[in-house]
């Protein structure tokens, strides 16, 4: 059996290639974030990291530490899209693990620079 390090590695590294990390969400997953409140069910996490990633020009993963059931990543994203400005940004990621599938996220980042940056681009995509 692959250990929760294993499964949380195979995760980001299936999102960032976006080629079936769907599938390692469980059908109960659960997602808290600082933009948004708690989400349950894997329809639902699915859409809105579906949301993130239409945002995402790249993604690495810094740092895995894990024990038992749980992972703590330390992930950098640059958001955006290139012909225009990217914000980069740190996350720390918390992950469960359950029967092999990712069960909970919890993630930490900077949510007064993203949602500045956010409004940015709307600004800009509105001149453009």
């Amino acid at each position: 059996m692959k250990t929760s390090k294993e499964i949380t590695a195979a995760f980001y590294q299936a999102m960032f290639k976006n080629e079936g990390w769907e599938d390692l969400f469980a059908d109960q997953a659960t997602y808290l974030g600082p933009l948004a409140s708690l989400i349950e069910g894997k329809e639902a996490v699915v859409g809105i990291t579906q949301q993130f990633l239409k945002n995402k020009y790249t993604g690495e993963v810094k740092n895995i530490i894990s024990e038992g059931d749980k992972a703590c990543v330390l992930t950098h994203y640059k958001l955006g899209h290139p012909d225009m400005e990217l914000l980069e940004i740190d996350a720390c990621e918390i992950i469960k693990i359950e029967d092999g599938k990712v069960l909970s996220m919890e993630v930490y980042f900077d949510s007064l620079k993203v949602s500045q940056f956010g409004e940015k681009m709307q600004k800009m995509q509105a001149q453009a």
